[in-house]
């Protein structure tokens, strides 16, 4: 880590070309390291990776590696959760293989996750894609709508997932269930972008203090879409003006040369 750190300072020093900033990087500047307890695999059985694992990037299967990344974007995002002096009620949308959970349990706070599978979407319009209005139930009901990919993650860290579309708003929980609502790299997968303040409305109804969204850089060929690149665009402003039932925005941050960052607080 102080090697790293050494390098970052170098680079600044002498103005070398930014590189992408890693996860290690982000450790290495804030000296954080995720304890070692966590360095240790998913206990799975080798059955689960002939099922539904079998369908997750390998990279999303390695623990270590999803715990660096979650510890990292949570030390940027939501630093007042990694004091340990504080607990929370929080909630994760579209959660996956559970790392930013496991660490905010690790701190003492009170983790709820949500999660949907594409499997039923199969043969229709894909949720993944940008074209998805709010609202829209692509599902026939052929396929369990309770499974998942990462089940056998979640079931083996004992966490508590709920599955839900996320593209049909009100979710099933009472206004203000939670402290802090997460969104990590999923807005874009729930419906076009000209519906996501919508589904941030959402999520301040669901939050007594904080809302915390990252979105995933416009993909390459839709750069050139504007009847997509458009909305979102109008999403950024909305974001940086928001104002609803006491919550405003108090941060923002860029990445891939593109606004991606946001943190909304109650401010009343």
């Amino acid at each position: 880590m102080s090697a790293l750190r050494d390098q970052h300072m170098r680079e600044w020093r002498n103005r070398t070309p930014e590189r992408a900033f890693g996860p290690n990087d982000v450790l290495a500047a804030y000296d954080s390291l995720p304890p070692k307890e966590f360095a240790q695999a998913y206990d799975l059985p080798d059955e689960a990776f002939d099922g539904s694992l079998a369908t997750v990037q390998k990279k999303y299967l390695l623990r270590f590696k999803n715990i660096r990344r979650a510890w990292s974007r949570l030390l940027c995002y939501l630093p007042e959760a990694m004091s340990g002096e504080d607990r929370y009620s929080v909630l994760e949308m579209s959660t996956a293989h559970g790392a930013v959970l496991e660490v905010l349990r690790h701190f003492g706070h009170e983790v709820t996750g949500s999660d949907y599978s594409n499997d039923y979407l199969r043969g229709k319009r894909d949720a993944r894609t940008p074209f998805r209005d709010l609202g829209d139930d692509l599902a026939d009901g052929s396929v369990d709508r309770g499974d998942w990919p990462y089940r056998p993650i979640i079931d083996s860290l004992g966490l508590n997932v709920v599955t839900f579309d996320a593209g049909i708003i009100p979710y099933p929980f009472k206004q203000n269930a939670f402290d802090i609502v997460l969104c990590f790299d999923a807005l874009e997968h729930y419906c076009h972008p000209k519906h996501w303040i919508r589904v941030v409305d959402e999520f301040v109804r669901l939050s007594r203090r904080t809302v915390v969204v990252e979105i995933n850089p416009i993909r390459r060929e839709l750069v050139e879409d504007e009847g997509y690149v458009g909305p979102v665009r109008n999403f950024y402003d909305q974001m940086r003006g928001y104002r609803k039932d006491g919550f405003r925005c108090v941060g923002t941050g860029t990445s891939f040369n593109q606004p991606r960052f946001f943190k909304l607080m109650n401010v009343a």
